[in-house]
């Protein structure tokens, strides 16, 4: 994949979901965003709000007006599962906007960092129960193992029994 793509580009990442920048390449700067089904239609929102002047990042949108549609390209910083969990999305998200610090994006870092704070104790809350589940299902394989173990045994005592027997019940 080229680096940097043209922003009217959509099929080259319609199949990818994860974190990209749209750089302007007259005065360098940047917008970081997230598509969670896929780069290539996020682009196509962007292009398409920009084209008709309607886009939220004003900067943005007064530069794409200034210098032009080829002023602009984009490129994926990290690519994630199409049905990655939304957390993951943003965690990466919130990376790539606090180690750019791009220029167009609108939200605050302090914003940006309290979603982050929170996603986390998210994330670290459903650890524990997963880790807490994990735990109970090894002791449940456990006891399930020590049944069968003991079930086994059972029927092996149980055929040397039968063999026993049917010696004995020859003539």
């Amino acid at each position: 994949m080229e680096p940097c793509l043209p922003l009217n580009d959509f099929l080259t990442t319609k199949h990818l979901a994860g974190i990209y920048c749209i750089h302007n390449i007259k005065n360098q700067r940047k917008y970081v965003g997230k598509a969670c089904q896929s780069i290539g239609a996020r682009m196509q929102v962007h292009f398409g709000l920009m084209t008709k002047g309607e886009h939220h990042a004003k900067l943005m949108q007064a530069d794409f007006c200034g210098y032009g549609e080829d002023a602009f390209c984009y490129e994926v910083l990290d690519t994630l599962p199409i049905r990655a969990n939304d957390t993951l999305f943003e965690v990466m998200e919130y990376f790539w906007i606090n180690s750019l610090n791009p220029e167009y994006n609108t939200i605050k870092n302090s914003l940006l960092k309290h979603r982050f704070k929170e996603r986390l104790a998210s994330v670290r809350s459903k650890r524990r129960s997963l880790q807490k589940e994990i735990e109970t299902l090894t002791q449940r394989i456990q006891v399930c193992t020590e049944d069968i173990t003991t079930a086994n045994q059972e029927i092996e005592h149980l055929s040397r029994w039968l063999k026993k027997r049917q010696q004995i019940m020859q003539p």
